[in-house]
């Protein structure tokens, strides 16, 4: 084998390698013999001398700031905390303050496109939030110098933000996702501090002392309402069960994430009828609401904590016992879960609620199955069929499915038991042409109709006006701007609404005394105010008592139309009479609403 190559010139000393470099450096391919092969991969060289460039060693990973024996921690540094609502402190550099982000500049007058300020403010937002080695303080600032190394060397390609396109960011953003504060106002070599407003997780989340980084809330005004966002699937894990523990910060612990949040986050606001979440929350698949009983947290003890963005943080476990209800936040809203009251508990019958279709076995207050989403108590039910458009279509439905009337579901879902015992097994199949029948959907969206509440109608003697009414009723009866886009009907909706749950006598004593209800009807457009007046003119009163049936509202715009109706219903004669005796309700009050209607 040796035989077939010729036998190949070695080099034997650094003399040979020197000649050979020299000879490489004034030749650009030197001679060499004919089927020589070189294991020298220096022999192929250019024909003119190369150019020695010095290198600088630079090691792979720089050592951070932080990590220097003489580094000051930020934990050391106090930083006064901006106002509520605001993202720089007011002791700022007036260039700073100055900044507009439609001009793109910082206070040094270098320009950055919009698509480059979006993702520095990303990479911001992830390194202050779920970085795992960058130091912060107790309140979770950092020092502008140590963020812009941190930005330098997370190995991300294209420019880097300095001190001064960071705050930048901060005091030109939309949302209220960071906060900066100036130590001295001077804007020097470590004056500046910049943190993330919420959501931190892992080692940045240890860092933090809650108490010192956001304001604890002891008061039950301070909080109308209190939601907490998720998705419907896991919904049975924290509320499904008889074993669901509740709201866990940070989630269970086999849950996939690595570096998990100390704290849960709800909010102070409902969703819009669209779907839009409040706070700007944007996690995708978050469609379910669970409302949370603030009276019985603070009673408890269980820490609450408002942070700059107005979101709530509990750092603490909230049992399934804390939870009032979960809802969707889409049409249709479906109830999906309703906390008990004893007395449902006490009517409580067989082994457990479990779904008749799937089998799925649930907590004593769900509505509905969690695992098919089929109604698993005649609350589900009722609920559904508040939805439905048509009357020939609800009594439809519960015929086919359930082999009831009207009638006998009204009676069904007034007894105690309705919403915690498992359906009989006599419901039927839903029908096969189910999909091309009106019955599915069609949703009213606008409105949610339930069984109708007892009503109780009073004389309209004026005794009884007289001795029923609160004092701070109004008495005018010149129509209220803030109640002319309420007709008489959603009127007796929203007191029999507020009666149906047994706490309240109309919907003024249930906006007086609950304040989440209060906040839901100052947040609808128009608002819901607190005293509710009639188109003609009358006030509902704060006992619930209707002092005129419906009938009378009927009448009261009928009669200046045609006043022959007095005498075409012998029913309807007797209550007109008594109408136009009525001090609040004359005949002069009844022409001058017909004028207007007319």
């Amino acid at each position: 084998m040796l035989e077939l190559f010729p036998q190949r010139p070695g080099l034997t000393s650094r003399e040979d390698v020197e000649t050979r470099e020299a000879a490489a450096s004034s030749s650009a391919s030197p001679a060499q013999p004919i089927g020589w092969v070189s294991s020298d991969v220096r022999v192929t060289r250019p024909a003119a001398p190369a150019r020695i460039e010095r290198a600088t060693l630079r090691p792979n990973n720089l050592q951070a700031p932080w990590s220097e024996p003489t580094y000051v921690h930020p934990r050391t540094i106090t930083a006064t905390i901006p106002f509520e609502g605001e993202a720089i402190t007011r002791n700022m550099p007036l260039g700073i303050v100055n900044c507009k982000k439609a001009r793109g500049k910082n206070y040094r007058g270098v320009y950055h496109d919009a698509e480059t300020w979006n993702g520095w403010s990303r990479r911001l937002n992830v390194l202050l939030r779920h970085n795992t080695t960058f130091p912060v303080n107790a309140q979770g600032f950092a020092f502008a110098e140590d963020i812009v190394f941190a930005l330098e060397n997370d190995r991300r390609r294209g420019p880097n933000p300095d001190i001064a396109d960071l705050m930048f960011i901060v005091s030109t953003q939309v949302k209220l996702r960071f906060q900066a504060s100036s130590l001295n106002g001077t804007g020097g070599h470590r004056d500046f501090m910049i943190r993330n407003v919420q959501g931190q997780s892992g080692a940045i989340a240890r860092q933090i002392d809650l108490d010192a980084a956001h304001t604890r809330i002891t008061n039950r005004d301070d909080i109308p309402v209190l939601v907490h966002h998720t998705a419907t699937s896991k919904l049975y894990q924290i509320l499904g069960s008889d074993d669901s523990l509740g709201l866990i910060p940070g989630g269970p612990p086999d849950n996939s994430n690595r570096e998990t949040r100390n704290t849960t986050h709800c909010s102070m606001s409902h969703a819009s009828l669209q779907g839009e979440l409040p706070d700007k929350f944007r996690r995708r698949g978050t469609d379910c609401a669970i409302y949370l009983d603030v009276e019985l947290l603070l009673q408890d003890d269980i820490k609450l904590y408002r942070s700059a963005a107005g979101v709530i943080l509990v750092p603490e476990i909230m049992s399934v016992k804390y939870i009032l209800r979960a809802t969707l936040i889409t049409p249709p809203q479906f109830a999906l879960y309703s906390r008990p009251t004893q007395t449902q508990l006490n009517a409580a019958t067989g082994t457990d609620l479990h779904c008749l279709d799937c089998g799925t076995i649930h907590r004593r207050g769900c509505w509905r199955c969690l695992n098919c989403w089929e109604a698993l108590t005649w609350a589900g039910v009722a609920d559904r069929q508040s939805y439905v458009l048509d009357t020939d279509e609800r009594k439809r439905e519960l015929r086919i499915c359930s082999g009831i009337s009207l009638q006998e579901f009204d009676q069904i879902v007034r007894t105690a038991g309705h919403a915690v015992n498992t359906l009989p097994n006599r419901r039927n199949a839903r029908p096969a042409d189910e999909d091309d029948t009106l019955m599915f959907p069609p949703w009213r969206y606008g409105e949610r109709r339930r069984a109708p509440a007892t009503t109780h109608v009073a004389l309209p003697t004026l005794s009884v006006a007289a001795t029923a009414r609160s004092g701070d009723e109004p008495t005018t009866s010149a129509l209220d701007p803030r109640c002319i886009h309420l007709k008489a009907k959603r009127i007796r909706e929203l007191v029999k609404s507020a009666q149906r749950e047994g706490i309240y006598l109309s919907h003024t004593d249930r906006w007086r005394r609950d304040l989440e209800y209060r906040h839901a009807c100052n947040s609808q457009t128009p608002a819901t105010p607190e005293w509710l007046q009639f188109p003609s003119g009358r006030w509902a009163r704060l006992d619930g008592v209707e002092e005129l049936p419906a009938e009378f509202e009927n009448f009261c715009l009928i009669a200046r139309i045609n006043p022959l109706l007095q005498h075409q219903r012998c029913q309807q004669h007797q209550l007109l009479t008594i109408l136009f005796v009525v001090d609040h309700c004359d005949t002069a009050t009844i022409d001058n609403y017909g004028s207007q209607r007319l």
